[in-house]
């Protein structure tokens, strides 16, 4: 068993958060774009972009740390299969974005994220 520190407890429940509010951004973007383009939804995709970017740099701490945890890193690895659904967005017409928003990407991430939160229960409430 690995022992961790408060400030590692915090970096976790910190991407928790992240997670969080990563799967609100993509449910906007999945019921809002019928108004592609607009200000807020392209802000909202930014940011979004810039969500993944920083789980997949958590993750490569969460890795580093729970080496020796193989469903720990099972679980984080499998973010791959999220990047694979949000890169479809890039040969998708905009007319066709929500239905991979909603069918594709939202589930995806929701199931990694649940998958994720369940290995990390006791440290995230802890």
């Amino acid at each position: 068993m690995i022992c961790i520190t408060e400030e590692q407890i915090t970096f976790i429940r910190e991407y928790n958060e992240l997670l969080e509010v990563t799967v609100e951004a993509l449910r906007y973007l999945g019921s809002h774009r019928t108004n592609s383009g607009s200000e807020i939804e392209e802000r909202v995709f930014y940011d979004t972009l810039l969500a993944f970017l920083k789980i997949q740099q958590m993750n490569e701490a969460l890795l580093q740390l729970f080496h020796d945890d193989k469903e720990k890193v099972d679980a984080i690895s499998t973010f791959e299969v999220v990047v694979y659904e949000f890169e479809k967005l890039s040969t998708e017409t905009a007319s066709s974005s929500e239905n991979i928003f909603e069918h594709h990407i939202i589930p995806t991430f929701e199931a990694w994220k649940n998958k994720l939160q369940s290995r990390f229960k006791s440290l995230i409430f802890h």
